[in-house]
């Protein structure tokens, strides 16, 4: 299963779909939510955010096969960045 999966997404999701799964599924899982919880459950969706945040950083653009830059603000205004090569 890919983290992506995990996440109950595709391969090919956007850091903004990534994003809302992560913190629909962390109010959910995060210890403090008030409810028994597995600690380990919480410490994988963190892991696997990670890992997608960090797929999506590197994914190649399909144009060029440059690599594209994701820029990262503070909130869910968070875009992607178009490829610098292509444009």
């Amino acid at each position: 299963m890919s983290y992506f999966a995990a996440l109950g997404l595709t391969d090919d999701a956007t850091l903004i779909e990534v994003r809302q799964a992560y913190h629909d599924k962390a109010r959910l899982l995060h210890p403090d939510a008030g409810i028994e919880v597995d600690c380990g459950a919480f410490a994988q969706l963190r892991e696997n955010y990670a890992a997608c945040i960090h797929a999506i950083e590197t994914r190649k653009c399909p144009t060029c096969k440059g690599t594209r830059k994701v820029t990262h603000t503070v909130g869910w205004s968070s875009v992607e960045s178009r490829c610098p090569t292509c444009g």
